[in-house]
């Protein structure tokens, strides 16, 4: 029973191996144009709606299509309404595995299939450019071949399973256990497909009835929801009201379609006369789906009316630009003019963060600080962005609300400092592999770098946080004026340094570059900072100074 046990398990693994390898080579294949009929697929619900059912049946994942909503909600892009309409298609178009499964997966021995789309697909991807269609299109078939032989061990593991356990005793069973197995199962493989193929499997060796599978089916669709919740567990709330929009659906349908589930069941058996069992029960999970679209159809204006009321997130909570409207003048002027100064301090933060040194904000602001301090470096990366955005949008609006012409300097002059700020963001961002590279360094010239880093980017950090506090009207730039005149000199020499001959040995072509690529991005990522906290501080608008870097590079 143990190896059949382990069996059933390996077939589990095979098979979400397989989905992993499918979801994405197509991501990769044709990701942009998924996205842009996605775009284009909001002009109404019902076209939404078509759109999340073709875009996840051809990509066969509901996740990729789920995230790719999130995505477009929290840039913006789409209403809710809309992005709870595409929802509603997608979970309808994951049923077409389920059909697939049920047609392909039991009516032929699909080891023989198999093996020649994992062996042929797999020396494809080794041979092959692994940036390149051919070697995605190599993944594909690899995937759909651990797709098929990892069902082949699902099947072979359950027959023999029951050939030594008689599940039989879980008749006696009420359905609602079923619902919360499928629940659970969903929840640990993160993957319905996989819940449905060992249901599938179960319910092709007699080992369970068609209305206890259809339980299972059930809880399965509960379950997929909480992939998305999780993934939008650290956006700003407009995620949130999808994630929680998605369970709304499948969790009112679930109560419904499990109140009415033996008439469903004698609906399906004796009405509508599907004998085999395998189709009886994938008809029923694409019912349920159809279902849930036509009963929130009419609603989804309503519905997402309701979440924008009610569904609210720690960083709405801490963010001033959501309670305070651009028509509200001076309120509105001294909102943008904080939470700039609060977008400031987290870059500088970010910027410690990664060269591992912990700091807090500089501001009275406990649940923005315990909020971040819960994101890895990646997720402050993208919270950075998102506060980017949302800074920017409101002084856009605000602009075109205001006439005196102080205060329209003063607007652009806290967009470039936003702006510098997110120069610093990106070019510390785009240094994560060479840190990484540089901390493991056994090359002492490499780990150098990266201890000299880690040292003089928290000792500029804490100087530009002391001059944050220091008020616009008494403030001083001739200390940032001598950082930056530092930090020029000191990049010179570094450079200089690198070219010298006795550098020759220590590094070779490839430790060069990465040396090279790495202080540069620091130097930027530096004088970025610098440049945003001198141009917030200031009275008057700073044009921008930036100095040539190739002139600098060429210097050296």
């Amino acid at each position: 029973m143990l190896t059949a046990f382990f069996k059933l398990l390996v077939g589990v693994v095979i098979f979400l191996f397989g989905f992993n390898f499918i979801e994405e080579s197509i991501s990769n294949i044709s990701g942009r144009s998924f996205k842009l009929y996605l775009k284009k697929q909001t002009s109404n619900p019902i076209k939404a709606i078509i759109g999340g059912t073709v875009v996840t049946a051809i990509l066969q994942s509901s996740s990729i299509v789920n995230f790719l909503v999130l995505s477009f909600v929290g840039a913006g892009i789409l209403k809710i309404s809309n992005a709870l309409a595409i929802v509603l298609g997608a979970n309808l178009g994951t049923t077409l595995t389920s059909w697939v499964i049920a047609t392909l997966g039991f009516q032929m021995n699909l080891e023989n299939l198999s093996f020649p789309l994992i062996a042929i697909g797999g020396l494809l991807m080794f041979m092959s450019d692994k940036v390149g269609k051919i070697y995605y299109w190599s993944r594909f078939c690899v995937g759909l071949g651990f797709l098929f032989f990892g069902l082949e061990f699902i099947k072979n593991g359950v027959s023999e399973y029951l050939t030594t356990y008689d599940l039989s005793a879980l008749a006696h069973y009420p359905l609602v256990v079923f619902v919360i197995f499928g629940l659970i199962a969903t929840t640990l493989t993160q993957s319905s497909s996989v819940t449905i193929a060992i249901t599938l499997a179960t319910l092709y060796a007699h080992g369970i009835s068609l209305i206890a599978a259809m339980a299972v089916v059930l809880g399965s669709e509960v379950g997929t929801t909480l992939k998305i919740i999780l993934a939008s567990l650290n956006g700003p709330s407009v995620k949130k009201k999808v994630a929680y929009g998605n369970l709304i659906f499948n969790g009112f349908t679930l109560l419904l379609a499990y109140i009415f589930i033996k008439p469903t069941y004698h609906l399906i058996k004796d009405i509508i006369a599907i004998k085999d069992p395998l189709l009886a029960l994938v008809f029923f999970q694409t019912m349920i789906n159809l279902l849930t679209i036509l009963l929130f159809l009419p609603f989804l204006k309503k519905l997402g009316y309701w979440l924008d009321k009610h569904v609210s997130s720690t960083m709405d909570k801490t963010n001033l630009l959501q309670k305070i409207s651009v028509n509200e003048g001076d309120f509105a002027h001294d909102a943008l003019e904080k939470e700039t100064k609060t977008f400031l301090n987290i870059v500088l933060l970010f910027s410690n963060k990664v060269f591992e040194k912990n700091t807090t904000l500089d501001l009275d602001d406990q649940p923005l600080q315990k909020k971040i301090s819960t994101l890895d470096n990646s997720e402050l990366y993208h919270f950075i962005k998102h506060k980017h955005g949302e800074i920017r949008n409101y002084a856009f609006n605000l602009h075109r609300l205001t006439n005196d012409e102080d205060k329209l300097k003063r607007l652009d002059q806290l967009l470039e400092a936003i702006r510098e700020a997110m120069y610093a963001v990106k070019s510390i961002k785009d240094s994560f592999i060479d840190i990484e590279a540089l901390r493991n360094s056994s090359n002492d010239v490499k780990y150098g770098s990266y201890v000299e880093s880690k040292t003089e980017i928290p000792t500029l950090v804490a100087n530009l946080m002391s001059i944050l506090r220091q008020d616009t009207r008494t403030y001083d730039s001739t200390s940032l004026a001598k950082l930056l005149q530092k930090l020029d000199s000191e990049f010179v020499t570094q450079v200089g340094q690198y070219y010298k001959t006795e550098f020759k040995p220590k590094l070779i072509e490839d430790e060069f570059s990465t040396l090279i690529n790495f202080d540069r991005e620091i130097f930027n990522a530096s004088r970025s900072m610098i440049l945003m906290t001198e141009i917030f501080l200031s009275n008057v608008h700073i044009p921008k100074h930036q100095k040539n870097i190739q002139a600098i590079d060429g210097n050296a």
